[in-house]
């Protein structure tokens, strides 16, 4: 099937699945568990975008469920200014390599005597090239939905996901204020990447990654700026100017230096992906058996069996977040090599 057939059955498909409005959201009986967990549409978009310096031809749709959409509602209820949210790109489930991306909030939620981050999938996008304009129009489908469904002002206070520069710039998009966390362990992996930078060899191994440690456990970002500072120092007096280069270039900007732990200012909101990733492996097991799927498959089945398992996993609990209190780890830095 080639791009074009693509695209014509994407099209036929999301005429009749198609909700957009307030009526046809609430027409469904909320007792009937096959209307509620029924795949709906929100959105189909097409758009331009530039791989490899040439301009091609992009296809998009956003799909969530009415029993999923109304977990929103939930999460604005118990989170209120301090509305938190994760997105990333899943895996490629279509021949012709579209990403499934799921996009929800983030509660702190109670697990045996202690507690645990949650991610909370309200919609996914299916789309042929990530970027900025399919995040954004994901983002803003969330947004105006919200308010069309719900009658919400979806105002997301923060947001924690990978240095992915495209995600970023679609946050700060359709809410220019908001915080964004970057994912430590997808730091930590990148970080031990760097080896061709190294002057001396084993440095990060040996060295770096225990000042990069140090300062994921600062007690606040104002004393991660101080102390980012002394590190970046420390390494050039090394001679690992390249190393330093890097660490400020990409991870120390002001868009993606809170990776600490008391980074943001929604107590026990942390930056990390794991919430979601947790759920990616979920969705693994689910489309094993249709991966390079053709079109119609990824429509009728895939699609309709991840919103299914959300649907049946949604928690009745609170969608706050809970911080057991100031557990500080005091370092005495005037005795590290930094």
């Amino acid at each position: 099937m080639d791009g074009r057939s693509v695209n014509s059955c994407i099209n036929n498909w999301t005429a009749g699945k198609l909700c957009q409005s307030r009526v046809e959201f609430c027409r469904v009986d909320e007792t009937n568990g096959a209307d509620m967990n029924e795949l709906i549409v929100l959105d189909e978009f097409e758009h331009l975008v530039t791989v490899e310096g040439v301009s091609v031809a992009s296809l998009g749709v956003v799909v969530t469920s009415r029993a999923l959409f109304r977990d929103v509602e939930r999460a604005v209820h118990d989170q209120g200014d301090s509305l938190v949210l994760s997105t990333d790109g899943t895996y490629r489930i279509h021949f012709g390599g579209w990403t499934l991306v799921d996009c929800g909030g983030i509660s702190v939620e109670r697990s045996g005597t202690g507690y645990v981050q949650r991610f909370r999938p309200w919609i996914y996008m299916c789309v042929k090239t990530e970027s900025i304009i399919a995040y954004e129009h994901m983002l803003r489908a969330l947004v105006k939905y919200a308010k069309t469904f719900l009658n919400l002002e979806l105002k997301v206070h923060s947001a924690s996901i990978d240095h992915a520069d495209a995600i970023a710039s679609a946050f700060e998009l359709v809410w220019p204020h908001i915080e964004i966390l970057s994912c430590w362990e997808h730091f930590l992996r990148q970080s031990r990447k760097q080896t061709k930078l190294e002057k001396t060899k084993g440095f990060m191994k040996d060295i770096g990654k225990q000042h990069l440690r140090l300062l994921h456990q600062s007690r606040s970002l104002k004393q991660f700026r101080a102390l980012s500072k002394r590190v970046v120092k420390a390494w050039k007096e090394s001679g690992e100017d390249k190393l330093a280069e890097w660490l400020q270039n990409v991870y120390l900007t002001k868009r993606w230096e809170r990776w600490s732990v008391n980074s943001s200012s929604v107590p026990g909101f942390l930056p990390s992906q794991q919430p979601i990733e947790s759920h990616h492996r979920v969705i693994k097991v689910i489309v094993t058996d249709y991966k390079k799927a053709p079109t119609i498959t990824v429509l009728n089945s895939v699609l309709p069996r991840v919103l299914l398992y959300d649907a049946t996993n949604l928690t009745p609990e609170h969608h706050r977040h809970y911080a057991e209190g100031l557990k500080f780890i005091y370092y005495y830095y005037e005795h590290q090599s930094i």
